[in-house]
């Protein structure tokens, strides 16, 4: 894993399909998901009366050949760059053992700067951890 991404997605769930099926994937971009397959948490519980769209979206979605995905892989921490020109670190937890994901933090799109429709102020798009930039 020591390829230097420009995105990286925690969770492959109904908000990172959404995200992928938007496009917003590139070349350098890294999904990690400690399930075996893309889906989240609903996935399970689909299909159910009222969340027709959600299951139409996890039946239908396909992470992009382009994306490296990481399944049985857990997030445990994430240490942002502190000078220029470093990486931000992602801590992950796999069957193997630990890793470390770096997420250039000179990759920038819109999606760091638009908000998302969470009830806090201040709330930024959450899935998308790559986007920090050096403190």
């Amino acid at each position: 894993m020591s390829k230097l991404y420009d995105l990286a997605i925690v969770g492959a769930g109904l908000s990172a399909l959404s995200a992928l099926q938007a496009g917003i994937a590139s070349a350098r971009t890294v999904v990690l998901d400690y399930q075996e397959h893309p889906g989240g948490f609903l996935k399970a519980a689909l299909p159910a009366p009222g969340f027709e769209e959600a299951w139409e979206l996890v039946q239908s979605s396909r992470i992009p050949q382009r994306v490296t995905t990481f399944y049985g892989t857990t997030a445990v921490g994430l240490l942002p760059a502190f000078e220029a020109g470093e990486p931000h670190v992602l801590i992950v937890r796999q069957r193997q053992g630990t890793e470390e994901v770096q997420i250039d933090p000179r990759t920038r799109t819109d999606s760091r700067d638009s908000p998302c429709r969470c009830n806090h102020p201040g709330a930024r798009a959450p899935v998308i951890v790559s986007r920090l930039p050096p403190r």
